[in-house]
């Protein structure tokens, strides 16, 4: 109602559900497995939520995650073609050497978590005392034997015996060493309060990257949407479970296994944080530098050539393409809220030659999948659907009657009075982008397509506002910009940006 007279706003609502309101199809999604590296702990905790928390499935998914037994090898696993996606270790690197196409997707730990580990009481404080000892050292774990070589061991220095997997051959004196992830068997020796050393390769400058998860180049050939889907959810997965460690911890121990207590998945998910530096480093990131050393340390072991390059086995997805999609989809959604206000306009054209239930245009408008604000020719809100509440936190009951410039900030009201101006004296349809206060106080960005109109009589001037949030894709198009040209993990310009300035500089 309008000055006590029904006004033909809610045919509006036509065009918004021909346009806007699609059938809820059940869409298949696409199954894929992933092989984990070892049996369901903490370590993978980032899967876990991926899945539960159903950003695999948004993302189009249908993810199986299996957990490896001994003798398991992922990679192996995926090369076969009995699971799509894996994960390993920086080994992957001679993988590649050796023909296998694998790509690594991401970098979960940015440290390895292998360490090798004495008793305190067996006297093995130095790791030079290691001569002719026992030592298990586990299948995967190179950056120990790159630590053992840097200081001046070989192979026949020591007592090489096949890891059993079991910290109990430590603790009864059958081996005097033994190489553990820190996030893992130490929380048994904690328990028991037992002392020990502990010698990482970073104390003699090895820094290996530890867990990843990969794919095969057919794969990124083949499925690129699948490979980029999976790696995204993923890597939300890791952020969610690293912001929310005490939800995933019951998550593992009530949906996957009860192989760890309670106690030890914290004690995972804490030794973990250290190893990801999530607060710093985002899930996922990689430095091609980082890897180069890597390949150099197995070159020094006698595995790889000098000159080996990694680049063809690291997937980094393309921030360019990104923004272009990001901003292709700008455009078509700025062309669909035009389309939108020009089939108002004939429908409303139409009005006086069709009758319509109106009840049922009221439905339509109300549920619209974008705000819709009708405004008089004072700018006094008229018409407030769901979305709108839903958008700027004001209740129809409490906004109608108000003037739009409650939720328009006072640096920016000049300006969009102005726009509003011209659409009641052009009577032309005009779209623009400005900031909006919601009801919270909260500033968000909006864009708005602004269409004239005359009520049902051509006595009154109203103009249909159509809004929709843009905030988070503006936010993610600034993101998409500064990662194309700069460094995410030191902030300073990347080669793009400096040759990009250079050119620019040379006047070419």
């Amino acid at each position: 109602m309008v000055n006590g007279r029904k006004h033909p706003i809610y045919t509006l609502s036509l065009a918004v559900l021909l346009l806007g309101i699609n059938p809820a199809w059940p869409v298949e999604l696409d199954a894929v497995t992933l092989q984990l590296k070892w049996k369901h702990q903490f370590q993978f905790a980032g899967y876990y939520a991926a899945k539960e928390k159903g950003f695999y499935q948004e993302a189009g998914l249908d993810v199986a995650i299996i957990e490896a037994a001994p003798g398991v090898d992922p990679t192996q696993e995926v090369l076969a073609g009995r699971a799509q996606f894996g994960v390993g270790t920086s080994e992957l690197v001679l993988r590649r050497y050796r023909g296998d196409p694998v790509v690594v997707l991401g970098v979960i730990f940015q440290h390895s978590p292998l360490s090798l580990i004495t008793l305190a009481k067996s006297g093995i404080d130095n790791i030079h005392k290691l001569v002719d000892r026992k030592v298990m050292i586990e299948p995967g774990s190179s950056e120990l034997f790159a630590y053992l070589f840097q200081e001046g061991f070989t192979q026949k220095a020591f007592n090489l015996q096949h890891h059993s997997l079991d910290i109990n051959d430590l603790l009864s004196g059958k081996i005097d060493a033994m190489s553990v992830y820190v996030t893992d068997e130490l929380y048994l020796l904690d328990q028991q309060r037992l002392a020990y050393n502990q010698f990482s390769p970073r104390m003699s400058g090895i820094d290996f990257y530890g867990d990843n998860f990969f794919t095969l180049e057919s794969q990124l050939e083949e499925h690129p949407q699948r490979v980029k889907a999976f790696r995204e959810a993923t890597l939300r997965g890791w952020r969610y479970a690293m912001q929310n460690p005490d939800e995933i911890v019951r998550l593992i121990y009530g949906r996957y296994s009860q192989r760890h207590s309670i106690g030890h998945l914290q004690f995972e998910a804490k030794a973990m944080y250290e190893l990801m530096q999530p607060e710093l480093i985002d899930p996922g990131y990689m430095n091609v530098g980082r890897w180069q050393h890597i390949a150099q340390t197995y070159y020094q072991l006698g595995l790889l050539p000098e000159h080996f390059n990694v680049d063809a086995m690291l997937y980094f997805p393309s921030n360019k393409l990104d923004l272009k999609k990001l901003q292709t989809t700008l455009y078509y959604t700025a062309g669909g809220l035009s389309l939108l206000a020009i089939l108002s306009i004939v429908l409303l054209r139409f009005y006086r030659s069709v009758r319509i239930n109106e009840s049922r245009l009221k439905t339509m408008f109300d549920h619209a999948p974008l705000s819709l604000i009708v405004l008089d020719d004072q700018n006094r809100i008229q018409g407030w659907n769901a979305e709108a509440e839903k958008t700027f936190l004001w209740s129809a009951e409490d906004i109608l009657g108000k003037s739009i410039t409650v939720i328009i900030p006072p640096p920016v009201r000049p300006e969009v009075e102005e726009v509003l101006a011209a659409v009641h004296a052009e009577r032309t349809i005009v779209r623009h982008e400005n900031t909006n206060i919601k009801r919270d106080g909260t500033e968000i960005l909006c864009e708005w397509l602004n269409a004239p109109f005359k009520g049902k009589h051509d006595q009154s001037s109203f103009i249909i506002c159509m809004a929709r949030d843009i905030t988070e894709a503006k936010h993610l198009e600034q993101k998409l910009e500064r990662a194309a040209h700069y460094d995410s993990l030191t902030s300073l310009p990347n080669r793009t940006l400096v040759f990009n300035e250079l050119k620019r500089a040379d006047g070419r």
